[in-house]
């Protein structure tokens, strides 16, 4: 339980200190790679309907971050991040 409570903690130091200001970004800039996003799953989903949510729209995983849920994903060059996407 302590190894999953520093996973989070480091998680959202990670996070403030990825989103403060650093000067060197336009304000209300959105710090962003190209092709790449966030996707948050729901906690029932399983990893078989997790993959197929990704491969249904051709993204990649290059990371998961198990602890929030949450899987790094890369998406082909030209494809869109839905703002929704399946109830898995």
């Amino acid at each position: 339980m302590r190894g999953r409570l520093l996973a989070v903690g480091a998680l959202l130091g990670l996070a403030l200190w990825v989103a403060a200001p650093s000067g060197q970004e336009p304000a209300g800039s959105t710090p962003a790679v190209d092709g790449e996003i966030l996707v948050k799953f729901r906690p029932q989903a399983t990893g078989a309907r997790r993959d197929a949510a990704l491969r249904s729209v051709g993204g990649q995983r290059i990371r998961r971050f198990g602890a929030v849920n949450v899987d790094h994903v890369r998406l082909p060059r030209g494809r869109a991040a839905p703002l929704t996407g399946c109830p898995t």
